[in-house]
């Protein structure tokens, strides 16, 4: 269903001039309100597109609130081929918000959900994902990943972003010592000992 959200793409056909192609992305399992296209990056003929709300999950049986990520590979002949689906390892039905950012940088993921229901330091403190993509087709989630100061309603993962073995992470209604939601951004790095992820830093604005 296109009242589900759909991706249109444009190409750029002589190095100035956009224009729009033939090729509209839809999810095989699309559902009014899914808010497909909400997120989306793109890198090397892989484009990955966030559907935030609805989500039709038979792991429980019910339409439930659960946020899913698409994955699509450029073919040979031009078209585009949806090669995944991704949920979070354990979903359930505090995920509403998984895929609400999404980043894509060769074959890894950084999927944003910035406000879980359910979390020990509280509601909407936020959670990211790391998928990395194994051999041709096959996407295995590395990493789940909160701020060592995390609190409630700090929306971590509203805004992400991953580069090589880095990604960063925005939590825009972080509470610092001297400002209230002055906000944060955390940059997590990718360790060589079992390709763990771990903090790295953490920036707060100057003023």
């Amino acid at each position: 269903s296109a009242a589900g959200g759909s991706v249109h793409i444009f190409e750029r056909s002589d190095g100035t001039n956009w224009s729009k192609s033939s090729v509209v992305l839809t999810p095989s399992d699309s559902f009014e309100g899914d808010e497909f296209g909400r997120s989306l990056d793109i890198h090397n003929g892989i484009i990955v597109v966030g559907a935030r709300i609805n989500h039709v999950s038979p792991d429980f049986g019910d339409t439930i609130l659960q946020g899913c990520v698409y994955i699509f590979v450029r073919q040979l002949d031009g078209t585009w081929l949806e090669e995944a689906r991704l949920l979070s390892d354990d979903p359930d039905s505090s995920d509403v918000y998984f895929a609400s950012a999404v980043a894509l940088h060769e074959g890894t993921l950084v999927v944003g959900e910035p406000r879980n229901r359910y979390l020990p330091a509280g509601a909407q403190t936020g959670t990211i994902y790391i998928f990395e993509r194994i051999g041709d087709a096959d996407w295995v989630q590395r990493a789940k990943i909160r701020p060592e100061d995390g609190s409630s309603g700090d929306r971590f993962g509203v805004a992400v972003d991953v580069y090589q073995n880095t990604a960063v992470v925005g939590a825009p209604l972080h509470d610092t010592s001297v400002r209230i939601r002055s906000g944060a951004a955390y940059v997590f790095t990718k360790t060589e000992l079992k390709d763990r992820w771990a903090q790295d830093s953490k920036l707060l604005p100057g003023d």
